[in-house]
């Protein structure tokens, strides 16, 4: 049995698509310069400050690299379960990946636990907790019930 969780590939994605679009911009800023960038409407005479454009390019960079840097320590999740009912894990990040073996005997069942997205809805993660501690999400939905089968799957599958 194997199960596996990209979500996080998402984030990677939409991240270094607008340190992409930041790059683009600073491009467009170093040849066109910031002096002489009109104030929009064009009815209106006058022109921005020459230090308000890198200004406000510098807190796009800023706030694009803490965020990408955040979602980088989210990894995509692959668990396996093996033929002597041991689990293998890999955690791959955006720069490295770490891989960990269970031993059957050390093995807890996984659980569904419920949170709320950012609209209020509930989320759902599938959940296993490693023997220090740490828990990996094997699976994540806004639907209960696939959680569920999943959990259910898995746990079936190391027979606990």
């Amino acid at each position: 049995m194997k199960l596996r969780n990209n979500i996080a590939a998402f984030g990677w994605v939409v991240s270094l698509c607008f340190l992409a679009g930041c790059l683009a911009f600073t491009y467009i800023l170093i040849r066109d310069g910031s002096a002489n960038i009109q104030i929009y409407p064009p009815d209106i005479p006058g022109y921005y400050p020459s230090w308000l454009m890198p200004l406000v390019l510098s807190i796009f960079w800023l706030a694009g690299l803490a965020v990408a840097s955040h979602l980088a320590n989210i990894p995509c999740v692959q668990v396996e379960v093996l033929a002597d009912k041991s689990v293998l894990i890999v955690k791959r990040y955006l720069f490295w990946k770490k891989i960990r073996i269970i031993p059957h005997a050390k093995l807890t069942s996984a659980t569904v636990a419920e949170t709320t997205d950012i609209d209020g809805a509930p989320y759902f993660f599938v959940q296993l907790t490693e023997p220090n501690g740490e828990t990996t999400t094997i699976a994540e939905s806004c639907d209960r019930q696939r959680c569920q089968a999943i959990c259910m799957r898995f746990n079936n599958a190391i027979a606990l």
